[in-house]
């Protein structure tokens, strides 16, 4: 069974991983190092600057022995990489599962190639921000409400273009 599978079928282990990996930061810098725990102190650097998520990235993708210059890869498993990162990790809940969060790179992913990206879930929208800006994508990450707000000003310009 894959890790993916694992996590999908009991939530409860990937909320463990995830709070070992929580506790180990906070408590347990002591633990030999290897890649995958120099990455993870690597994440929980604050603020995540550019030069230091892609140098990450390029750790991870290493270790998850993926070898892809391809931007929509390095997208996907940046935003992966992302829960990983003390600014960015969503608490693990049943509705923030391995498994959504996994769904909610591959939707961020389609939608950078399209004007808008709306979503109502704050934590995809902080994440999708950040690798928008990071990787130079003009697509805007947009709440519902933020969505219908922009669209309006968009129609009233459209009808009376003086009040530009």
């Amino acid at each position: 069974m894959s890790a993916m599978n694992r996590f999908n079928s009991n939530p409860e282990l990937y909320k463990q991983l995830m709070n070992m990996l929580k506790e180990r930061r906070d408590t347990s810098p002591e633990i030999e190092s290897s890649p995958e725990i120099e990455l993870i102190d690597r994440l929980s650097i604050k603020p995540l600057t550019k030069e230091n998520f892609l140098e990450s990235l390029k750790i991870f993708m290493q270790i998850a022995s993926v070898d892809s210059e391809h931007l929509i890869d390095k997208m996907t498993y940046g935003y992966r990489m992302l829960e990983f990162c003390t600014e960015y990790a969503e608490t693990v809940t049943r509705k923030t599962s391995f498994s959504n969060i996994y769904n909610d790179g591959d939707h961020m992913k389609f939608a950078s190639r399209s004007e808008y990206y709306i979503t109502a879930d704050k934590e995809t929208k902080k994440k999708c921000d950040f690798l928008f800006q990071i990787f130079s994508i003009p697509c805007k990450v947009l709440s519902p409400k933020e969505f219908v707000e922009n669209l309006t000003l968009k129609t009233k310009s459209k009808i009376n273009p003086s009040n530009q």
